[in-house]
């Protein structure tokens, strides 16, 4: 799990907010700061935005586009981006690349992150989904910055070996909210087949609520992944563009945090525990972590 310097427990309340960088870049300050302004208001203190992407026309208007050679200025730009995220209360998880290698992307990125305190940076997003993917065998992690080798596809483990902290996916898996956090939890804690990772596990991108309206889902998924894994990202079609939560979105963005914010920290310590004997009718699942006191804190995910 997550610390500050303090030594506080720290969970990811986290947002897809990938298009966030490039508005700042096109539009300036004043066009992201209603974003970071319900971001944090709503709980948020993460946002995962990316640093690469384009796609067909379908893409493009759903997300946007962030060429590096096409815009020469986003590294000497993405200290002044993050500081002001910063001055609202949140961190920044920077995926590096969402596609192919990038000639001086990473360097560069590290250059501009020395001396930056709020920020994370995973390698790529579900790598195993591109034909011209990453080797992470050409890259290291940047000093000073919490790294993630980043994620493959959905359910898939994630990009290995590891590095300070792993990404994991669960969109449009069977059962989604169940394995979120259980699942994750088997990467750093181990299980059959899975070695053990011992870093914290973020699930930074799960189903849609578009694709699956239930609110229970989404503010379940987020309790187990508070109790079980070191974060959880909401991830919706608002947060994809970086727009502000339309009228679908938003209950789900609320759900989400009061979810994650329904769990004691405390217990993240604690061990894992299934107690079935508690699953009534309603329940997929019942989680539980149990501290060496015999005290037990209880998600229970409902169908």
């Amino acid at each position: 799990m997550f610390r500050l310097e303090t030594g506080e427990r720290w969970t990811a309340i986290e947002c897809s907010d990938f298009a966030l960088f490039q508005h700042f870049l096109e539009g300036g300050a004043d066009t992201i700061r209603p974003v970071l302004e319900e971001r944090a208001a709503i709980g948020f203190n993460l946002l995962r935005v990316w640093l690469a992407y384009s796609g067909g026309s379908v893409f493009e208007q759903e997300i946007g586009r962030l060429v590096p050679s096409e815009h020469p200025e986003m590294y000497d730009q993405l200290p002044s981006f993050l500081s002001l995220c910063a001055s609202y209360g949140l961190y920044v998880e920077l995926t590096a690349f969402t596609g192919g290698p990038i000639p001086g992307h990473w360097d560069q990125i590290a250059g501009a992150l020395e001396g930056v305190t709020n920020a994370l940076v995973e390698l790529c997003n579900e790598n195993d989904s591109h034909v011209a993917h990453i080797d992470p065998r050409d890259y290291f992690p940047i000093p000073g910055i919490p790294c993630s080798h980043g994620s493959n596809g959905s359910q898939a483990l994630p990009v290995r070996p590891w590095w300070q902290y792993e990404t994991f996916h669960t969109n449009d898996a069977f059962e989604w909210w169940r394995k979120s956090s259980h699942n994750g939890m088997e990467l750093s804690e181990g299980a059959d087949g899975i070695p053990a990772s011992h870093v914290p596990v973020i699930t930074n991108e799960t189903t849609r609520p578009d694709r699956d309206p239930r609110l229970a889902h989404h503010e379940d998924d987020a309790a187990a992944c508070a109790l079980l894994v070191a974060g959880r990202c909401c991830h919706t079609r608002s947060g994809k563009k970086s727009a502000l939560f339309d009228a679908f979105d938003r209950p789900y963005a609320e759900a989400h945090v009061r979810g994650m914010r329904s769990v004691d920290l405390t217990y993240q310590e604690g061990r894992y525990h299934h107690p079935i004997e508690l699953e009534g009718p309603d329940d997929l699942r019942v989680y539980q972590r149990i501290l060496a006191d015999g005290r037990a804190f209880t998600v229970h995910i409902r169908k």
